[in-house]
């Protein structure tokens, strides 16, 4: 039997680990917010991140007041990320929709996503959360295997608690 460098004894054990350490050492330094980053030109934030061309797959933290609160994987990191503060829908920003769901409240529960997006009130209130969120600051990790990402993320959001907005349930 060869020696598997993405089996998952060492994803657990070597991997995951390491990737947790250098998040939180990037969330002790002073990490960009998006707001910064939605200024910056797509040259600036690849070379910031180290990435030569394109744009880069891994996990990012989100993070207010120094302590994290989402923790997200995608294959393209920097477009992810636009999209929590530009998306215009439930699925481009769905992280700025559960917040809005929050606020909400219990009256207004029982509205579909499509039937919450066309409410007036809704809209406020998810065009309110993407700006709050322009505010958070953000850490990465680039990571080129899925399985990597979609075990990372599991494992980062329970080191970091942010189950508050991770939702690991499907719709």
């Amino acid at each position: 039997m060869s020696f598997d460098p993405r089996g998952f004894n060492n994803l657990v054990e070597k991997v995951l680990p390491k990737q947790l350490r250098t998040l939180r050492d990037q969330i002790k330094k002073d990490p960009p917010s998006l707001e910064t980053l939605s200024k910056e030109s797509l040259l600036l934030i690849r070379k910031r991140f180290g990435v030569n061309k394109g744009d880069f797959a891994g996990c990012y933290v989100l993070i207010k007041n120094g302590s994290p609160f989402y923790v997200g994987i995608s294959r393209k990191v920097i477009s992810r990320l636009r999209q929590h503060f530009k998306g215009k829908s439930h699925f481009d920003a769905s992280l700025a929709y559960r917040m809005a769901k929050d606020k909400i409240g219990q009256n207004k529960f029982y509205l579909t996503r499509d039937e919450a997006m066309r409410d007036k009130t809704f809209k406020n209130l998810f065009i309110k959360a993407k700006s709050n969120l322009l505010k958070a600051k953000v850490v990465f990790v680039k990571m080129e295997s899925a399985e990597e990402r979609y075990l990372f993320e599991i494992y980062a959001a329970m080191q970091f608690n942010t189950f508050k907005w991770n939702s690991f349930d499907t719709h």
